[in-house]
């Protein structure tokens, strides 16, 4: 878990339980989709893409910080939604 050096055992460990309780939802919709039991969710867009890796730098910064990191939002993004 080098990956979450400076943070205590507690903190990693919740950190991959929320990491692989995401991946078991995402195959839970892959298998439910593929079987016909749940729609297909809408295609992503780059627009969404980038919003998430507006995120996952923000946590990444937070992280390394130590401190909260502003997620820029523009003005059209919360159109799009």
């Amino acid at each position: 878990m080098g990956m979450f050096q400076g943070t205590d055992a507690n903190t990693q460990a919740m950190i991959w339980v929320t990491v692989l309780a995401a991946a078991v939802g995402l195959v839970a919709a892959l298998l439910g989709a593929v079987a016909g039991e749940r729609p297909v969710a809408p295609v992503a867009t780059f627009a969404d893409g980038y919003r998430c890796a507006q995120v996952c730098d923000a946590a990444a910064e937070s992280l390394a910080s130590g401190s909260l990191e502003p997620v820029p939002i523009q003005v059209s993004d919360a159109a799009d939604s």
